[in-house]
């Protein structure tokens, strides 16, 4: 895994500059004996003719990519016939986010897991990588480009399970740890009821503000260079890992309780919580859906 940090400066009085960094990971890549007919994306072309390359700049390589737009992503690759797709607004690119790229998981959905081993900016482990909410509804790391510089961008994630009550929107920066989303003129959370993974478009009046209970579709606003972009700079690209989070010191009356050999601990609200949510953890997907 290899960082790359790139500087443009221009020859104006005085320069001005802007910076990009990307992880990028080289691996063997799996063997397409010639003449193959498998098709791993079901998109009705062989595996062989569409390669490893990346036409729409998600950083999915073709032959696991059956999504072309390149503002829509999915949230996994594994399972595609119930992956769901995380959308920007039309015009800019949307794709995998650093630590997806150094975990080498080809889509969005990261785990806390990956957070622990690849979340540093090096694409390495970072010593701050614990939270102390648990994570509902999956961890999402990504990347939006083709931003003006200092602008701000919407981005619709459909939840892999609706969201509880009393949740925060928590976001993790490689510096800092993991931290409440900031929400400000510029930055906002917000959220709505999808259909079966289908959720409405960025920007719809569907949406209202805060994590509604037993919503499970969350658009974020996001200003390029804000308190939420974790690259710091105003470069015209976005980085955002985050998750909607349950904190794990539930009110009074709620007690942790050992989880049988594995030595941790378990909040009996969060299990409380994770019963109730069950109707409503299979909500996905197949291709793209959308509710006006």
């Amino acid at each position: 895994t290899y960082l790359i940090d790139v500087i443009v400066s221009d020859n104006g009085s005085p320069a001005r500059s802007t910076r990009v960094s990307r992880i990028l990971r080289v691996d063997a890549p799996p063997a397409m004996p010639l003449g193959a007919t498998d098709d791993t994306d079901g998109d009705g072309d062989f595996d062989q003719a569409e390669g490893y390359a990346d036409p729409d700049g998600d950083g999915i390589p073709a032959y696991l990519d059956n999504v072309d737009d390149t503002n829509l992503v999915p949230d996994q690759t594994v399972d595609m016939a119930n992956m769901l797709l995380l959308e920007t607004e039309p015009g800019l690119i949307l794709r995998r986010g650093s630590t997806s790229q150094a975990a080498n998981v080809f889509g969005a959905l990261v785990s806390n897991r990956d957070i622990s081993r690849f979340g540093n900016r090096r694409g390495g482990a970072p010593v701050n990588a614990e939270d102390s909410f648990a994570h509902v509804g999956g961890i999402y790391d990504f990347e939006i480009d083709g931003l003006i510089p200092g602008s701000s961008a919407n981005i619709v994630i459909p939840m892999q399970s609706a969201i509880p009550r009393d949740a925060s929107y928590r976001k993790y920066n490689p510096d800092t740890g993991w931290s409440d989303f900031v929400v400000d003129a510029n930055n906002r959370i917000a959220s709505a009821i999808g259909d079966m993974g289908a959720c409405p478009e960025p920007g719809s009046s569907a949406y209202t503000d805060g994590l509604g209970y037993l919503d499970n579709c969350v658009q974020l606003t996001i200003q390029d260079g804000g308190p939420n972009d974790t690259d710091n700079q105003v470069n015209g690209v976005i980085n955002d890992p985050a998750a909607v989070g349950v904190t794990l010191t539930g009110p009074e009356g709620f007690e942790e309780v050992e989880e049988g050999s594995g030595g941790g601990r378990v909040s009996l609200l969060l299990l409380t919580m994770l019963l109730a949510l069950g109707g409503f953890a299979n909500r996905r997907r197949q291709r793209v859906g959308r509710i006006e």
